[in-house]
């Protein structure tokens, strides 16, 4: 075989393997992943699906979904599930997923992500964590469901920041009392029955330590969360209110509890801020 002929052969395998990446990495469907340390795209949304108990099921680790910000949608039966994995390093992002009983459930994962999803509209939780650890949920927009985030039975040192849960049926976030050491800072959590709860025998932290912003309200610094329901005042103007925030429950308290600043230019930041996501998504 000459040069030529081996080179154009190298080539023609070559296009051959990433045809079938391709083919590989992209649905448009209800589904199992099953393919370890592969990428999967959804390349078109999933309208009002009735026959799937898990719709996306992802059933080996080291696994990416990314949306692309096309919808998961179901028709909102009971026992059903929008995205479900129990593999550890599952990451999930861009997806708007609704009318499912849950939303996004990791069961038994661990060391994933669950970044810039919009679980609304379901029946139980927009996001569940389930006995998974050491997972980072962060800039997800979990509203209209009847818990916008929920950890449960032995989910630990999970860190949940920079997310948005508002107009959820019970909580915003939820956590159970027998979850231990989560980090829950910076998150935005107004118009639920109550904004954060946290069942209490959990050594849970409801606050990071006072750092250099923007935070989510568009203040100086970054703490602990803003809620809609805390009636506290912030005398100094540092951002934070100067009573903790204890509606949550148990032993557990936020001490730097996000305060919406009096200045009108935040003001104004903060309105556009959230005219632009509402506008972009077009979910209310």
């Amino acid at each position: 075989m000459n040069k030529k002929t081996f080179l154009a052969c190298v080539l023609m395998m070559s296009l051959l393997l990433l045809q079938n990446v391709d083919a590989l990495e992209n649905i448009n469907k209800c589904q199992t992943l099953n393919v370890e340390n592969e990428h999967y795209y959804l390349n078109e949304s999933i309208i009002d699906n009735s026959g799937a108990g898990k719709c996306i099921e992802i059933t080996a680790k080291n696994i990416t979904l990314d949306c692309g910000d096309n919808v998961i949608d179901g028709t909102g039966k009971s026992n059903t599930y929008g995205i479900y994995s129990n593999q550890n390093m599952t990451t999930i992002k861009n997806c708007i997923v609704s009318d499912w009983n849950n939303g996004i459930v990791f069961y038994n994962a661990n060391n994933g992500t669950i970044h810039n999803n919009e679980p609304y509209s379901n029946k139980a939780s927009g996001i569940l964590l389930k006995e998974s650890k050491y997972n980072v949920l962060s800039d997800n927009n979990a509203s209209y469901n009847q818990y916008g985030i929920k950890l449960n039975d032995n989910s630990n040192e999970n860190e949940i920041k920079n997310n948005i849960a508002t107009y959820n049926k019970i909580n915003g976030i939820y956590v159970e009392s027998n979850c231990f050491s989560n980090l829950i800072y910076n998150n935005y959590l107004a118009g639920n029955n109550h904004d954060g709860k946290d069942a209490g025998k959990g050594n849970n932290f409801w606050n990071t330590t006072n750092s250099t912003g923007p935070n989510i309200i568009g203040g100086p610094y970054i703490g602990g969360n803003y809620y809609s329901d805390y009636d506290g005042v912030d005398e100094n103007g540092d951002g934070f209110g100067e009573t903790p925030y204890d509606n949550i429950g148990g032993q557990n308290r936020d001490y730097l509890p996000l305060v919406i600043p009096e200045f009108p230019a935040m003001f104004l930041s903060v309105g556009l801020m959230f005219l632009s996501l509402f506008a972009r998504r077009n979910l209310i």
